[in-house]
């Protein structure tokens, strides 16, 4: 079975200056991968030249073993909470009913099953009750289990988040994370912009680690050394080292 992502020697500018250079590796269908790096490492450019939104300088990519184009409807995408416009008028079930016409197209109508779909996904996310509240008056983590709502009724095979859950509360991550692994236990193949190095064993089973540079790609215990995350993060990943080692011994 062809890969979900395979990436093939891709280099990414902003200007002169790459910000992805010589990428190749391959995510396979079916497993929750996480995109680790420090800030600035170019996570959140690789997910958008993925999604086309990027041009490659060079190199380029294969989803589900095919063009963007040819499936860009299997592909659903949960942008970073900073990049949406959250005073723009939408409700939340408006906003659950945009993957319905992502998977179908704007000018179809709408049937009795697409709307059921969107209110078990808004049931799924726990935020049935929240569904004619605009998307301005929900907090963090209902903002964000929102767009995983109209991720879930696109009924895509390969899911794209970029930091879902930063900036939410326990109990919303702990729901995501558990609605992301029904995804995968499904088939889907979901894949997540991810910085807290604390959870990454917890909840991935794969992992690209990069810093501009590919530092490793595969099964999360055997990219997350000591040695990759070293070259990953250099003295940051010392300090972080430290803190951690200092709260076991006070636990």
């Amino acid at each position: 079975m062809d890969p979900a992502i395979e990436v093939l020697s891709l280099t990414v500018h902003y200007g002169t200056s790459p910000v992805l250079w010589d990428l190749s590796f391959s995510i396979p269908r079916g497993v929750l991968a996480g995109i680790i790096g420090p800030n600035g490492a170019g996570k959140s450019t690789l997910l958008k030249t993925i999604l086309g939104l990027i041009p490659p300088a060079v190199g380029g990519f294969r989803i589900l073993g095919k063009n963007f184009e040819q499936v860009r409807t299997q592909i659903a995408y949960v942008p970073q909470k900073g990049a949406v416009d959250w005073d723009f008028p939408i409700t939340v079930y408006e906003l659950a009913e945009m993957g319905a016409y992502a998977r179908l197209g704007l000018f179809r109508r709408l049937t009795k099953d697409d709307r059921a779909l969107i209110i078990d996904s808004l049931n799924k996310v726990g935020l049935s009750d929240f569904q004619n509240r605009e998307i301005r008056e929900l907090s963090g983590g209902q903002q964000q289990r929102a767009f995983l709502a109209r991720a879930l009724v696109q009924q895509a095979e390969l899911y794209l988040l970029d930091e879902p859950f930063s900036g939410v509360d326990h109990a919303s991550e702990e729901t995501i994370l558990r609605i992301i692994k029904e995804m995968v236990g499904a088939g889907k193949s979901v894949i997540i912009v991810h910085h807290d190095l604390e959870t990454v064993k917890r909840y991935f089973d794969w992992v690209v680690l990069l810093n501009t540079r590919l530092i490793g790609a595969g099964a999360a215990s055997k990219v997350l050394t000591s040695s990759n995350l070293q070259k990953a993060y250099g003295q940051q990943f010392t300090i972080l080292a430290e803190a951690l080692r200092l709260s076991q011994e006070t636990a």
